[in-house]
């Protein structure tokens, strides 16, 4: 599980526009930074267990915050 503050957030493609950022509001969290898509973001959160949250909270998969650039071609 990847740790730190920021995280790379990735839901369900197939999802609605609202469901990655609810997601990430259940997990105490606040989006940074958005893709071009509607299901990958860069998310933080101050909870040590941030990335585990998310994933309870319905994320199919959280990176760790490094990997901000290939995923959505922003630094973080």
């Amino acid at each position: 599980m990847p740790t730190g503050p920021r995280l790379v957030v990735i839901g369900a493609p197939w999802a609605d526009a609202g469901h990655l950022a609810s997601i990430i509001a259940k997990a105490d969290g606040r989006i940074v930074n958005g893709g071009a898509t509607n299901w990958i973001a860069i998310a933080e959160g101050s909870s040590a267990d941030f990335a585990t949250n998310l994933i309870k909270s319905g994320a199919l998969l959280v990176l760790d915050g490094k990997l901000a650039s290939a995923c959505i071609g922003t630094a973080t």
